[in-house]
């Protein structure tokens, strides 16, 4: 099992887990808001539903520029990202995304399994290999 190098690396995996599984929620629930707003007739929610929607995709610009700091500590590939690489064969979905996946993982399990090389990083700090001498 393999750990991240340093603890600006974890944070910045978990504010980009976090942030992707806040920016789901908030696209769901712009479309639920639109739905009832256009069904009610009602233009205060749907003009909130509206600001909502910027909010998500103002929170999905966030996600992308976060989300390609967060690489796999073996293969180096934003795993968090959407890069033009092969997924591993044995790879599998979360509610249709593999990033999903991760985000929830790292979240909640404390580890995740990298989408392209299939070996799993524990969401916590290697320890230092060089220590001081005095």
């Amino acid at each position: 099992m393999h750990r991240l190098s340093s603890s600006s690396i974890l944070r910045q995996f978990r504010l980009a887990a976090f942030s992707f599984c806040v920016r789901q929620v908030l696209i769901i629930a712009t479309f639920g808001l639109l739905i009832l707003a256009v069904h009610r007739d009602d233009h205060p929610l749907a003009i909130a539903a509206l600001l909502l929607g910027g909010f998500a995709v103002c929170l999905t610009i966030f996600v992308r520029i976060l989300a390609q700091r967060t690489k796999c500590p073996l293969c180096m590939v934003p795993v968090m990202g959407s890069p033009s690489c092969v997924k591993h064969r044995r790879t599998r979905k979360l509610f249709g995304s593999y990033r999903f996946r991760v985000a929830l993982s790292s979240l909640f399990a404390g580890y995740f399994t990298c989408p392209y090389c299939q070996e799993v990083t524990s969401m916590e700090v290697r320890p230092s290999r060089h220590k001081r001498s005095r």
